[in-house]
């Protein structure tokens, strides 16, 4: 099976944001209308994200963004800043 991580991005006037997800073992049932649980431990998957990653951030954050941004982590709690590189995410 292929694994990705799932990223959700959501942008407004002056900033952007972007979620990893390991989603992995889940799935939406479309006759039952509901999520099913395929594996309850589907393992640690890794992916990398970009502040790039966010389609149109670009025009939001103006001709002087060089891709730098901050990268919270729910898991760890804490914020760290991050220049113009991908962000290597490992999801258990």
């Amino acid at each position: 099976m292929d694994c990705s991580i799932l990223k959700i991005w959501n942008l407004n006037a002056h900033s952007g944001v972007i979620g990893a997800f390991n989603c992995q073992g889940a799935g939406w049932c479309r006759e039952g209308k509901k999520n099913l649980i395929h594996d309850v431990q589907p393992g640690t998957i890794t992916g990398a994200v970009r502040g790039r990653d966010v389609s149109r951030l670009q025009e939001v954050a103006g001709d002087g963004w060089n891709g730098d941004v901050v990268v919270y982590s729910h898991v760890a709690g804490k914020a760290s800043f991050n220049q113009n590189q991908r962000v290597v995410v490992i999801l258990d």
